[in-house]
């Protein structure tokens, strides 16, 4: 079940590539910016500790979080043993296909310009 729930957090990582590297391409500083906002993510994410230790308020934010729902299945898939909430992981696969689109879409938008820049 891993490869099921590890394959949408690809798709969105690759989304999520494109446009970064099409921002890369016109602001150099990117590179500087990625590396924090990225541990910023890891930490604020259920890697170390579980939705449930969180006030009540909080955890609905939780799932903004890029990579909540991912890591919280393969942790009920790995450790628990139990199936992932499938509703969770189907909203999170729609979520991941317009990212992945939008992110095509604004690579080939400004990719036109890219010889320009470099």
């Amino acid at each position: 079940m891993a490869p099921v729930v590890f394959a949408p957090l690809v798709v969105m990582t690759l989304g999520f590539a494109w446009i970064l590297a099409a921002i890369g391409v016109y602001f150099r500083d990117i590179g500087q910016i990625v590396p924090p906002l990225l541990t910023a993510t890891m930490f604020l994410s259920p890697l170390f500790f579980p939705r449930t230790n969180l006030p009540a308020w909080l955890q609905p934010y939780l799932s903004l979080n890029p990579i909540a729902v991912p890591i919280e299945a393969l942790r009920d898939i790995a450790v628990f043993g139990t199936m992932p909430d499938w509703a969770a992981i189907g909203y999170y696969t729609l979520v991941a296909i317009v990212v992945a689109l939008l992110g095509e879409q604004f690579f080939r938008k400004t990719s036109r310009g890219f010889a320009d820049v470099l």
